[in-house]
């Protein structure tokens, strides 16, 4: 366990969990992305984002605990009594601190000398200034997200309303190619009984013409044989008085 913190005390190992937090958030936040979009990968994007944040979790376990120092004894000035309130009003300074100057020193160099045995420096204030900057930040944009979110629920509500609508009109125009698709076979199939009423219609006209036309034949042929007992009977009246005489 002590090789442990030891080398997890070291710069190298600082400086590599400091690529791991940036990396790894931004892992996090794109699988978080991906669920909140439902984009395809959604679910695969989601767990590589869980196990990596795991992984964060896991090494950050290692780090030493950062030093917590007993500021009231190096500033007085930020004592409070058993009320919460300052013993000392604002503009006002302990005497005593003033005759203590050199033990605040003291105070002063020890605590620079335990801040280099740590290895924190300018640099690592800056870089911790930094992500917390970017910890603010990445709060902002996940705020984003949730409105995001709000607005795509929002929006699959209206997409389910006009998808609704949707199935409504094709019911609708599927009813009425039903209805035209009747409409049509029942003028087809009038037609079809009108071409045969009038095909039956042509047939009779022509019977009819047909058996006028042998009427007159007939009649003509009756005329004609009329015309020949006529003159028969005419020839045979003429001869019987000749007979007589």
């Amino acid at each position: 366990m002590a090789l442990t913190f030891k080398f997890v005390e070291k710069p190298g190992y600082k400086r590599w969990m400091g690529f791991l937090y940036g990396w790894g958030a931004s892992i996090v936040i794109i699988g978080a992305l991906f669920k909140i979009l439902h984009w395809q990968g959604a679910n695969l994007m989601l767990m590589l984002g869980m196990f990596t944040e795991a992984v964060i979790f896991f090494f950050s376990a290692f780090e030493k605990p950062h030093p917590e120092f007993d500021w009231d004894r190096v500033y007085p000035v930020l004592k409070n009594d058993e009320n919460g309130k300052p013993l000392y009003p604002e503009g006002t300074a302990p005497q005593a601190c003033g005759s203590a100057a050199g033990s605040q020193n003291i105070l002063s160099d020890k605590l620079e000398e335990m801040l280099e045995k740590a290895n924190v420096t300018p640099v690592v204030f800056e870089k911790l200034s930094s992500g917390l900057e970017k910890l603010t930040q990445t709060t902002q944009n996940l705020n984003n997200l949730t409105n995001v979110v709000g607005v795509n629920q929002s929006y699959a509500a209206e997409l389910g309303k006009m998808t609704e609508h949707l199935n409504t009109l094709n019911k609708f125009y599927a009813d009425q190619i039903q209805v035209s698709r009747t409409q049509a076979e029942a003028n087809l199939k009038l037609q079809a009984d009108v071409n045969k009423i009038m095909e039956s219609l042509s047939a009779s006209l022509q019977s009819s013409l047909k058996y006028r036309q042998e009427l007159d034949e007939l009649s003509n042929k009756v005329a004609a044989i009329n015309k020949m007992y006529g003159q028969m009977l005419a020839a045979m009246q003429n001869t019987h008085p000749a007979a007589k005489a």
